[in-house]
């Protein structure tokens, strides 16, 4: 996972922000079937760790990568299936509403939420 983390960032000189930039998908979980949470488990771990050192808000960059792109860590399997970039903001939004269910993150929104009334 590479992230990067801006303590007083922005207009706010209180506002630390943070940014997931990658998560790899290794082929290491066992079994498969259990990738997805996994993954979840350690998004949602992440923001909940922020919270704990007064981060407030937490960005994450959901870009599709191209089929068989080896970004970040070149141990992909040949034929490892990527996600679409519809699927991938589907499943980023799943593991932030697990988050919120379970009382790790406060709430997220979509960036087309964020800025539907400024468009």
């Amino acid at each position: 996972m590479f992230t990067q983390e801006y303590e007083r960032h922005g207009k706010d000189p209180e506002q630390n922000v943070a940014i997931l930039e990658f998560l790899g998908s290794v082929p290491f979980v066992e079994p498969k079937s259990r990738k997805g949470e996994v993954h979840r488990t350690i998004i949602t771990s992440y923001y909940w760790y922020l919270s704990t050192i007064d981060f407030t808000r937490g960005h994450i960059f959901a870009n599709s990568p191209v089929q068989e792109d080896d970004y970040g860590l070149p141990i992909h399997p040949s034929g490892q299936l990527y996600l679409s970039q519809g699927k991938l903001v589907r499943f980023y939004s799943g593991a932030l509403a697990l988050g919120v269910e379970n009382g790790l993150i406060g709430d997220f929104k979509l960036f087309e939420q964020m800025f539907q009334y400024k468009m």
